[in-house]
């Protein structure tokens, strides 16, 4: 399943949750020249969630969100404009983009905050017009479903998550397949992870393991390969004891993670799927001085190509 496919179907999960969140808000509407300021203060109060995880502000649903609108695509302001916006009145550069998919016969829009690392996000011109004020200096932040400007606590928080690593699971994706390496074929969960080590030190991770958690169950595994690709590899791959994964200051990564699994785990992963339950992953590295870095994510798609 592509991109565009796996972020639909987990902006559709999020409109049937109903829930509006720090990553999430639902607008009926999409913002018209007078609302430029909402526009400007949304956004950065989405980039300085302390989360790299995609924000979503989804257009064409009302203040219930039960009432779905289509939305008229030749109203809504284009994308270079809404860029010019934020590089002229934000600081540093937010990254946004829209992303036009239908739900339930209507035509609906998402302004996706994603890959915004550099936080604290501020406003760094002033906006004036009709009674709607944007003011040098402001930081906006988003608790919940409500945006706030920044305090002290919140600014902490935003600085102390600068240095740190930073870690999720792609697409919110998981599969399980046959890893072919050299003349070994095993069976394996399959996570491709994003590393980001916003921190001024680097680390070497040489043990981990991966939590697999429902309502009522839990099993847990040792992580055994980390690497670039994701199946097929020609020679014998080496544990993550005997190859660690180093990760340098100030870097991203993009690495394969795999755990071995057994029949058991496979069977207990269908019939979740079958009763629609949502599966949380905690997947927890070790480095050289045997401090533990846990990250956590629900997941929103499993593939079995066993």
């Amino acid at each position: 399943m592509d991109k565009d496919k796996l972020r639909e179907q987990k902006i559709i999960q999020l409109i049937e949750s109903q829930n509006e969140t720090e990553f999430v808000d639902f607008k009926q509407e999409f913002y018209h020249k007078e609302k430029t300021p909402d526009l400007i203060k949304d956004v950065v109060s989405f980039a300085n969630v302390s989360s790299n995880e995609e924000k979503y502000i989804i257009i064409g649903l009302d203040n219930d969100k039960n009432n779905i609108m289509d939305v008229d695509y030749e109203k809504v302001r284009d994308i270079s404009e809404i860029n010019q916006l934020l590089n002229e009145y934000c600081e540093p550069f937010i990254n946004v983009e829209l992303f036009r998919f239908k739900y339930n016969g209507k035509k609906l829009l998402a302004l996706i905050i994603f890959n915004n690392i550099d936080r604290p996000y501020i406003i760094k011109k002033e906006y004036n017009k009709k009674g709607c004020a944007l003011r040098t200096g402001e930081i906006y932040i988003r608790h919940g479903a409500t945006n706030f400007i920044a305090n002290r606590n919140d600014l902490d928080e935003i600085y102390a998550n600068r240095q740190k690593i930073d870690l999720v699971v792609k697409d919110n994706a998981i599969k399980f397949i046959n890893l072919r390496h050299g003349t070994k074929n095993e069976q394996v969960c399959c996570l491709q992870i994003l590393i980001d080590n916003n921190s001024d030190k680097s680390f070497i991770f040489h043990n981990g393991n991966v939590n697999w958690q429902y309502n009522n169950t839990s099993t847990g595994r040792q992580i055994k390969y980390i690497e670039d690709q994701t199946e097929r590899f020609a020679k014998e791959l080496l544990s993550i004891s005997e190859k660690p994964l180093q990760i340098q200051a100030h870097t991203q990564y993009q690495k394969s993670l795999f755990v071995i699994v057994s029949d058991g785990m496979i069977d207990i992963i269908r019939q979740k799927e079958i009763e629609k339950e949502k599966l949380k992953i905690l997947i927890n590295l070790k480095d050289a001085s045997d401090k533990v870095f846990k990250f956590e994510t629900l997941i929103n798609s499993i593939k079995i190509e066993l």
